[in-house]
């Protein structure tokens, strides 16, 4: 099993980072031996964390949660995405 923290985040107008973090779960699948034996991979992704400026968010201001949707749902190469490995 491999873990990850993902972190996104999007600079607003008034200058402070929104940042979403999340964890990703990431079980290897098996395809190689007897048919019996072989499973598919599994990802499984925490519920997100929102930030601003590094403070927990819990309610978004009105506005916000368009963006923090966008930002849970990017993927490498957009909105600063950044993958560390936990192990």
């Amino acid at each position: 099993m491999t873990a990850f923290i993902v972190t996104t985040e999007f600079e607003m107008q008034d200058g402070r980072i929104l940042q979403c973090e999340y964890e990703v779960f990431k079980q290897d699948g098996f395809n190689s031996g007897r048919f019996a034996e072989c499973f598919e991979g599994d990802e499984v992704e925490s519920e997100p964390v929102y930030l601003i400026d590094g403070v927990e968010v819990v309610d978004l201001p009105k506005g916000l949660d368009a963006i923090a949707e966008l930002l849970y749902c990017a993927r490498p190469g957009s909105f600063c995405y950044t993958k560390t490995q936990l192990f």
